[in-house]
């Protein structure tokens, strides 16, 4: 450095020595980049240190960079080849998971921090976490956050005054140097490098001391807020205090008295029925639990017993007068419907532990007739007492009702009377009645038209007045319209709206529910779900008559068989709506053709039991045998056997006189199952059992096997 002002800088960095060149054999390098956010500064003293902004730490040790090539850290390169070593397998990222939490003051919610950074926001209440700043609590965190940031400057603040407390140091060190520039060349270098390397060495370690200090400090703030947290929970979350096991067998008892539970019942059913309460818990052990229900058992038993041994037991009602206890004092409004009451006392004994619905139902209807007539006789009566309350209060008629009210409306007689209007239309009335009665005196002179209008003025008062009642009971009326009706409406809406066999509920009710048809119907929504069902079923019914119908068609006969049928019924429309596969449509064929079979049998049985023929000559046959069995040698005289048999076209009368001469016994021994055949043959029922003959004539045997034969006159019994 040469020049007028290097005489005036004699102390300094611009006094050391260059540095010696580099030894023969390594290239000339310059030190390595810097990491990134990394910047390199001088001391007063000139001697370099690093600055680190985002962090503001600072070292005078230069940091490495893990990015730099190899060759830029002043060693040699080597020619010669290393084996590189394999990348390591990246390590898999863990997990984010919340490693911290802290209360935002006044609320309920959580502020939480994530194990990479984040911030999300918890409902401690509602258990709701959101990732944005909740609105309702948006002003505490800002304050909070304040506080952080105002705190993190005042660290920042006490770090640079002792970083600023600690330039001290190298003002001494710069001295020293001062002190030292009249030694020679070599003696001053390595007095400042070796000064500089332990000034170096200093900070580091002090450096090191700080960091691990607030690492110790951040740590502990950490683990106060964590523990604070925790604290706020477990204080949440701590259980009831416990019981002293005296107290708490008592308040298992009180529980069992207020409930009043029956002590017939038997223990498992009893305590399972108690377990909603709170109180079942106070007694931990199944043991205690039955040892005190042993006892109340006990002590309920011992005063029943008392009880009755006093005679001062309340006599037992009957079920019938406990169903009209609850009916008379829970049902006070002739608008409540009888759906509505059923849904909510179904549960009960008192309820439904007498008679059935139908009859339950009409006693409900009885008595809102008799509280609609109670409820009118008081408001009758009501209405008396207020025109008592306006005669004994003297109101001038030139008043109005609006400030005459004030005046009445402390007498319990005005609330009495519920309706507003009708108060104003019952004064109305008696002030005419009052100008009418102050006009008497010269209504002895008025002629009788006079006196007639009078009356009929009156009679138009007391007529509004039955007409305004009359009104309102229509009213009531019409608000309580009939089940019926609104069956009726649903049912349409139904037929409607409803043609697929498989549709569900909850699928139609969106259909349903924009139809006015469906609010106007006012169903309950069991009502409604149950004619779902039976809609459907009639859908399905008719469905399956359809497809009988086509089973009939196709199959005349009772022994045809399913492959005899046509294809296309599997692509029938009732075969379609009601979902049938082959395999299933067969099973459904025969179904229907074993009921088919089962009623053409009754049928057969009900021809053999019409024709008379057949019935005429089995019972002669059975005669027959009867008195061959008593060696009559005939049917013997006196038999009383007219008939008239019906032989195809020709009729035959057999006499008394025939059955002497043996003709009877020998006709009847002729007739036989072909004889039976031939007078049955063109009848429906008979020729239907065509493919099973054999069983047919064993039907028509031990039918007329089953026979009895007929007495041998009026007055002897069938044998």
């Amino acid at each position: 450095m040469s020049g007028p002002g290097a005489s005036h800088a004699p102390y300094g960095p611009s006094l050391l020595p260059p540095p010696p060149p580099p030894p023969t054999g390594f290239a000339t390098t310059s030190p390595p980049p810097l990491p990134a956010g990394w910047t390199e500064h001088l001391t007063p003293a000139g001697v370099p240190y690093y600055h680190h902004a985002l962090s503001q730490h600072s070292t005078y040790l230069r940091p490495e960079n893990p990015h730099a090539p190899a060759h830029a850290n002043g060693k040699p390169k080597s020619n010669s080849s290393k084996p590189r070593k394999p990348k390591p397998k990246p390590k898999p990222e863990k997990p984010e998971r919340p490693v911290s939490k802290q209360k935002v003051p006044g609320s309920g919610w959580w502020r939480v921090r994530t194990s990479r950074g984040n911030v999300f926001f918890r409902d401690g209440v509602r258990g709701v976490s959101v990732w944005e700043v909740p609105e309702e609590v948006a002003d505490a965190v800002a304050a909070l956050e304040r506080e952080e940031r105002e705190e993190h400057e005042s660290l920042k603040r006490r770090a640079r005054a002792a970083e600023i407390a600690e330039g001290g140091e190298w003002k001494s060190v710069q001295m020293d140097v001062e002190h030292a520039a009249d030694d020679g060349p070599e003696e001053r270098d390595e007095d400042l490098e070796h000064e500089a390397r332990e000034a170096a060495e200093r900070w580091k370690a002090e450096e090191a001391a700080a960091e691990a200090a607030r690492r110790v400090e951040q740590a502990q703030a950490l683990r106060e807020a964590q523990e604070r947290a925790a604290a706020e929970e477990a204080a949440a979350a701590l259980p009831l205090p416990e019981l002293a096991p005296e107290e708490a067998r008592v308040r298992f008892r009180q529980m069992l008295d207020e409930l009043n539970v029956s002590p017939l019942m038997p223990a498992e059913d009893a305590l399972a029925l108690l377990a909603a309460d709170a109180r079942y818990t106070v007694l931990k052990g199944a043991a205690e639990r039955l040892e005190v229900w042993n006892e109340y058992c006990r002590a309920a038993a011992s005063a029943r017993a008392a009880a009755a041994a006093s005679g001062s037991a309340a006599p037992k009602l009957s079920a019938e007068d406990e169903f009209l206890n609850l009916l008379h004092s829970d049902v006070t409004s002739t608008r409540t419907s009888w759906t509505d009451w059923r849904r909510k006392w179904k549960k009960e004994r008192r309820f439904w532990g007498w008679a059935g619905d139908r009859e339950r139902e009409a006693r409900f209807r009885q008595w809102l007739r008799v509280l609609g007539e109670r409820k009118r006789g008081e408001r009758e009566a009501a209405e008396r007492r207020f025109g008592e309350m306006l005669a004994e209060a003297s109101v001038d008629a030139s008043r109005p009702w609006a400030e005459v009210k004030k005046q009445l409306a402390s007498d319990p007689r005005y609330d009495a009377v519920g309706s507003a209007s009708l108060r104003e239309e019952l004064y109305t009335a008696h002030v005419a009645s009052l100008r009418a009665a102050s006009s008497a005196p010269q209504a002895k002179h008025a002629s009788k038209l006079e006196r007639q209008q009078r009356a009929l003025h009156e009679r138009q008062a007391h007529v509004g007045q039955e007409l305004a009642r009359a009104e309102r009971q229509a009213e009531h009326s019409r608000s309580l319209l009939g089940a019926e009706e609104g069956e009726r409406d649903f049912g349409s809406l139904l037929v409607d709206a409803v043609r697929d066999l498989d549709a569900r509920w909850e699928d139609a009710l969106r259909t349903l529910r924009p139809d006015p048809r469906f609010a106007r119907s006012r169903l309950a929504p069991a009502r409604q779900k149950a004619m779902f069902d039976e809609h459907l079923g009639a859908l399905r019914r008719r469905q399956v008559h359809a497809l009988e119908a086509l089973f009939a068609a196709h199959a005349p006969a009772l022994n045809t068989p399913f492959s005899d049928l046509p294809l296309t019924l599997v692509t029938s429309l009732p075969a379609t709506k009601l979902g049938l596969t082959p395999r299933t449509l067969e099973a459904e064929y025969e179904r229907w053709q074993a009921r088919r079979r089962t009623d053409a049998r009754r049928e057969f049985d009900e021809m053999l039991r019409e024709n008379s023929f057949v019935t005429f000559w089995a019972r002669a046959r059975k005669l027959a045998q009867r008195a061959e069995g008593e060696g009559d040698g005939g049917l013997g005289q006196g038999v009383q056997l007219e008939e008239t048999a019906a032989y195809g076209d020709e009729e035959e009368f057999v006499s008394e006189e025939a059955d002497a001469l043996g003709g009877l016994a020998k006709r009847a021994a002729e007739v036989g199952l072909n004889e039976v055949a031939k007078v049955l043959q063109g009848d429906r029922r008979w020729r239907a059992w065509d493919w099973m003959g054999a069983e047919r004539e064993a039907w028509v045997r031990e039918w007329m096997e089953g026979l009895k034969a007929p007495g041998r006159s009026v007055h002897t019994a069938e044998a």
